[in-house]
């Protein structure tokens, strides 16, 4: 509510003059006084005097619009506060979130790394003992073959170097007879080309084996062929049985591998 003075503007007129008697205002003045004093007393026994001017719904309606404006602003400061612990949360529950779909996620790349590695190994141990078999395989064809050449060798080479060595069948006899008991008697049968020999080397064998031996001739044995004979056994000392044993024992090496 605003208050609104109002100004009058008065304009004389010079030409004329007026005459203002107050004579009349202060005897009316004088009786609105009296008349005013004249008034009855209410219930209360107060006068009833001028009525006074209502102000108290302008007061009031100030008071209010304060209040409704603290109201206002406390609502928004709540507001606020409630919107930042909403979006505090709502951050929290997205990076709770992303953290457990990180943790998710490496958990299983994890697990699918495991499994990866679980294959590979699985393939590497496969492919290994395939390759082991396989070498096993390859060797084992290779030591037969190899048994087969050294045989052969032997063979051959023995038949070389024996061609001119015409006391071997001294040398075989010889290794023979020391596993033989001493002192007992044992007949040796050998071939036609290798009797004189063995007749002449006679008494060299019994003082080198210490048993008693006789020589005898079997034109059913080839050179190099000798055959020890004792009471209960015959011993074949020949330079082929001596080979083709030694060409056994080679196979048999080979398989035992």
């Amino acid at each position: 509510m605003s208050n609104v003075i109002k100004a009058y503007s008065v304009r004389y007129e010079t030409n004329s003059k007026m005459t203002i008697d107050y004579s009349n205002k202060d005897i009316e003045i004088l009786a609105k006084r009296e008349s005013m004093a004249s008034q009855t007393k209410d219930e209360q026994g107060f006068e009833v005097g001028l009525q006074a001017v209502v102000v108290d719904s302008i007061e009031g309606d100030k008071h209010l619009k304060e209040e409704a404006s603290k109201i206002i602003e406390n609502a928004k400061k709540e507001a606020a506060i409630i919107l930042e612990k909403a979006n505090e949360e709502a951050r929290s529950i997205k990076e709770d979130s992303y953290k457990q779909s990180e943790k998710l996620g490496y958990e299983e790349g994890i697990k699918k790394a495991s499994l990866e590695i679980q294959h590979i190994k699985e393939e590497l141990a496969a492919e290994k003992a395939r390759q082991i078999q396989e070498y096993k395989n390859m060797l084992s064809g290779i030591e037969g073959q190899l048994a087969e050449v050294i045989a052969s060798l032997v063979t051959k080479l023995t038949g070389i170097l024996v061609e001119d060595k015409k006391d071997i069948i001294l040398y075989l006899l010889e290794q023979a007879l020391f596993d033989c008991n001493r002192n007992e008697t044992y007949t040796i049968r050998v071939g036609k080309g290798d009797y004189d020999l063995l007749l002449s080397k006679k008494s060299y064998l019994e003082e080198k084996t210490g048993c008693n031996l006789q020589i005898s001739l079997d034109s059913q044995l080839e050179q190099k062929q000798c055959l020890i004979e004792t009471e209960s056994k015959v011993i074949d000392c020949s330079l082929d049985v001596q080979l083709d044993n030694l060409v056994k024992d080679i196979k048999m090496l080979s398989s035992l591998n």
